[in-house]
């Protein structure tokens, strides 16, 4: 049985920020495919959680994945991984996500 993760409202809606962009830039080929993508991508991290890295310099208990041109941000819990947020890798991550403690 697959592991499961979980997303954010926040993470629900950089996907969707993500996919409006992508079929603008890409087309809907592109966007399905990276969205195949991405979720496959989701649930690897979940399967094997500590494949991200550590970032508590930027919030305590944060792991961090890069997918292709996003960062996924996420927390480990004991039946799941919760994703917080994706953004791009060009963004400033300190200034999106700040230097906060853990939600």
């Amino acid at each position: 049985m697959q592991n499961k993760f979980k997303l954010s409202v926040k993470a629900r809606e950089d996907v969707k920020k993500i996919f409006r962009y992508s079929l603008q830039q890409f087309g809907e080929n592109q966007t399905i495919k990276y969205k195949t993508d991405l979720n496959e991508c989701f649930q690897l991290l979940a399967d094997n959680p500590n494949t991200g890295r550590e970032c508590n310099d930027i919030r305590d208990g944060y792991f961090r994945h890069e997918h292709q041109s996003h960062i996924i941000f996420y927390i480990q819990k004991s039946k799941h991984i919760f994703i917080t947020t994706i953004i791009h890798n060009r963004m400033d991550i300190k200034n999106i996500l700040g230097t906060r403690k853990k939600t």
